[in-house]
């Protein structure tokens, strides 16, 4: 591959999947169960004892129960609320890189007590939002680091509520179908030091020199003549070496050095290499080796 130096931009993303519908599901919580035994039981002692005081909390305790299962069954069903993960920057292996997970409501009514989560494999996010108002929009920014290179394809996140005494849950499921290319991890390296190992390669010889086809003005550039070819131009003809050879001689021109890189990778490992027993690793291990070389000097190269 061919590599210029060119400025960073957003992270390589996958395409991505068809999103599923966001799934609601409304079940009653733990505290609830505990809430309802506490209650049935209070109510019983009363009922069997002749205490009306008791058997009249129990009322008041099955009522808060009630109440909460109709808000949060009919009043915050959640399914208006809009949630995206934006990633603004590189992500290569084994680097800390900021995600920012964004909610939007887009009912006319707030949406108070709001648990959000976003759990992977390889990181946990919670986030809190004590009531997002009607229209409103929020975001929250944390660190991941993803450990190997490849395509990685982001969790579903869930967004809980049990306002306002937690006794039942509505759950929202969002499939954002998110994915991000993690690139290879990179190491360190010494730009100098590669820049002077680069200058002291063997100078090509002068039958292997693409000619560049530069002005005749540039008479520092010149390193030999040759004989005259069809299309070269009639401004390179050397006068005085056309005159006493006796044909028609152009001028050869320096090729200018360029930042350009060509590095290659050959992504392969014999199984008999006596370096794999040597240096005690996997062939799978010394490939992801060069592969972090190669993505090394890249970086480093087009910075």
């Amino acid at each position: 591959m061919t590599l210029s130096p060119s400025p960073s931009g957003p992270a390589a993303r996958g395409p991505r999947p068809a999103l599923n519908a966001p799934r609601s599901t409304f079940r009653p919580g733990v505290e609830g169960l505990f809430w309802l035994l506490a209650a049935a039981i209070l109510l019983t002692q009363g009922w069997l004892r002749g205490v009306n005081l008791v058997a009249l909390l129990a009322c008041f305790m099955v009522a808060l129960w009630m109440i909460n299962a109709w808000l949060v069954l009919f009043r915050f069903r959640l399914r208006d609320l809009q949630l995206a993960r934006q990633i603004e920057e590189r992500v290569f292996a084994g680097q800390p890189f900021t995600v920012v997970l964004e909610m939007t409501n887009t009912t006319g009514h707030p949406q108070p007590g709001l648990r959000v989560e976003d759990r992977g494999q390889y990181h946990h996010h919670g986030w809190f939002v004590p009531l997002l108002r009607r229209k409103a929009r929020v975001r929250s920014r944390y660190q991941v680091v993803l450990p190997r290179r490849g395509r990685y394809t982001w969790p579903t996140l869930t967004v809980t509520t049990g306002y306002p005494f937690g006794l039942f849950r509505r759950v929202l499921r969002v499939d954002t179908g998110d994915q991000t290319i993690v690139l290879p991890r990179l190491g360190r390296l010494y730009r100098e030091r590669l820049r002077r190992l680069l200058l002291q390669r063997p100078h090509p010889a002068v039958s292997m020199r693409r000619p560049v086809r530069r002005q005749a003005a540039a008479e520092a550039e010149v390193y030999g003549v040759r004989e005259f070819r069809s299309g070269d131009s009639p401004r390179w003809i050397h006068w005085r070496t056309s005159a006493r050879r006796g044909e028609l001689m152009v001028r050869e021109f320096e090729e200018p050095p360029l930042d350009n890189l060509v590095l290659i990778v050959e992504a392969w490992v014999p199984e008999g290499r006596p370096a794999r027993a040597a240096a005690g690793q996997p062939p799978d291990e010394l490939l992801e080796l060069a592969v972090s070389l190669a993505a090394t000097v890249c970086w480093e190269w087009c910075r």
